[in-house]
């Protein structure tokens, strides 16, 4: 009553969580965030959220809730992580409520989780990468690890890159897109930040392994002949079309053994690999700008936790020509 006395709005008790999650993630997530941030909250709502708190009303929602749900996902075998994970989208969605003025405040954000350290991650020696490099020799996807190395891609910006993207000829490549699932089908999707969208210099060894894997898929094109899918994707199916990421694990776990101790395939493929060529090369400034990575990181310092120098990385791949070709064409397949 005061509320409305003073001529503020009032929250109605008509919106439940559940009915309000539905909006939220389908008026204000799904037109703004990417596919995947999407289907993370939606299934973190419908499994989490709905089935403890989806029946109370939005506005009438206390702190002893939140504690409810987190005490369900501990519950279930969750890791910390989870539970922050889950914590995290209903504070997100309850900002949201709060600034539509449909609840006077965010009780989640009343309700603290304990902090879960990040693992810090491994990065693999230059006597290591050689080894994956050599071992990932003949392999159908070489071509995969080999920019994973020397460009440090995100898995899905390696599987969305198109030969439109690539100039061999001038020795670069436009990251515009990445390949995700999007209701069950690989969909190429722009980033969403402009920072991922750039452009990187390849160095000769990543040249050469892209000349032989579009040699290698223009012969898959061939025996298919009128069955190949004109995708134009750089890394394609046996029949040309979008490659999924289960087929890269499958190259991955062949060739996995040849580097010791505990090294997972990430979703940032070249995030254990950490090499930055020539913007990172002893010869060059300590800290030079490394803005081109894409990971809103300026300067090498920033990243070099973990990582490594790039010295001797022109050596990691086994037969490879030291030069660029004369003359090649930019999108051709």
């Amino acid at each position: 009553m005061a509320r409305e006395a003073a001529g503020l709005p009032v929250p109605h008790e008509r919106w439940t969580v559940a009915a309000y999650l539905e909006h939220w993630l389908a008026e204000v997530v799904r037109p703004t965030l990417a596919p995947r941030t999407y289907q993370g909250y939606e299934a973190v709502a419908r499994r989490h959220l709905v089935p403890v708190i989806g029946h109370r009303p939005l506005a009438m929602l206390s702190t002893r809730d939140v504690h409810r749900v987190l005490a369900q996902v501990r519950a279930s075998g969750a890791s910390p992580r989870q539970v922050q994970w889950v914590h995290a989208v209903l504070r997100t969605a309850l900002t949201c409520a709060t600034r539509e003025e449909l609840t006077t405040r965010n009780v989640a954000m009343l309700v603290h989780t304990p902090t879960v350290l990040s693992r810090v991650g491994r990065a693999l020696s230059v006597p290591e990468t050689q080894r994956l490099l050599q071992a990932a020799a003949g392999d159908r996807l070489e071509a995969v690890f080999v920019l994973a190395v020397h460009l440090g891609l995100r898995q899905a910006e390696l599987l969305g890159l198109r030969w439109a993207d690539v100039d061999l000829a001038a020795g670069r490549l436009e990251v515009v897109h990445s390949l995700q699932r999007v209701d069950g089908r690989l969909t190429l999707v722009v980033p969403k930040t402009s920072a991922s969208r750039r452009t990187l210099p390849l160095p000769a060894p990543v040249i050469a392994a892209l000349i032989e894997h579009r040699a290698r898929q223009a012969g898959e094109r061939h025996a298919v002949a009128e069955g190949w899918v004109d995708s134009g994707m750089v890394f394609t199916t046996a029949v040309g079309g979008p490659l999924g990421p289960d087929a890269v694990r499958r190259s991955w776990v062949r060739i996995r053994p040849a580097v010791t101790g505990p090294v997972r395939l990430l979703s940032r493929l070249g995030a254990r690999f950490r090499c930055y060529h020539r913007p990172v090369s002893p010869s060059r400034s300590p800290n030079p700008p490394c803005q081109f990575l894409g990971n809103g990181l300026s300067t090498v310092s920033a990243v070099r936790r973990g990582s490594w120098s790039a010295r001797g990385l022109g050596s990691c791949c086994p037969g490879r020509r030291s030069g660029r070709p004369s003359r090649l064409g930019a999108g051709s397949t």
